[in-house]
């Protein structure tokens, strides 16, 4: 059966294709400059066309949509914008199929994969690009997020600090493999 992972934000959505052993996946990203003038209705939009194309008649066979689940923390506005790109999707995926969609928090995917349930985007990243083999990551990187990781562990470094930089090195694996962050968290969610 095919799963379909997705991972939604505000101007950006990773989805993940995984059937057979086989994974396809991909991302979009909402420019800055023109995600100004877009209402959260618009976002969605967007977001829904380009993920048809990417499934396109994949809709027709037997799958299972995970869409990763709103996380609900202090920032209400983001929670409800969010909420409201997800509705929409899950009214277009409903209209399409006659089904809804799962709705699966990234901390109990990754529990699920013994992966720690409060990991960083980098380690998140790391772990899929591992498991699949999807790409060579630079040596530097990696041993940055081992190091971070075993300070943060060993209580010498603050949250805050180690949430920074763990951040910049997702970033810098983003541009060096190109697996982002909703990448990673949306094959995450077909395993």
């Amino acid at each position: 059966m095919l799963k379909v992972g997705l991972d939604m934000a505000m101007n950006s959505c990773g989805v993940a294709l995984y059937t057979n052993k086989k994974l396809r996946y991909d991302s979009f990203t909402i420019k800055k400059n023109e995600a100004v003038n877009l209402t959260v209705i618009e976002r969605a939009d967007k977001m829904i066309r380009w993920l048809d194309a990417v499934i396109g008649d994949k809709y027709k066979i037997r799958h299972e949509l995970i869409i990763e689940d709103i996380f609900h923390g202090k920032n209400i506005k983001s929670f409800k914008d969010v909420s409201k790109i997800q509705g929409a999707f899950g009214h277009h995926y409903y209209m399409l199929t006659g089904k809804l969609p799962t709705f699966k928090m990234a901390v109990s995917a990754r529990k699920d994969l013994d992966i720690r349930t409060r990991a960083s985007k980098a380690e998140v990243q790391i772990y899929v690009i591992d498991r699949f083999s999807l790409c060579k990551i630079d040596k530097e990187i990696r041993s940055d997020v081992n190091t971070n990781l075993k300070l943060y562990q060993a209580k010498k470094l603050s949250a805050s600090t180690f949430k920074s930089r763990m951040n910049t090195l997702s970033t810098k694996i983003k541009k060096s493999t190109g697996i982002d962050e909703h990448m990673a968290d949306a094959i995450i969610l077909t395993m």
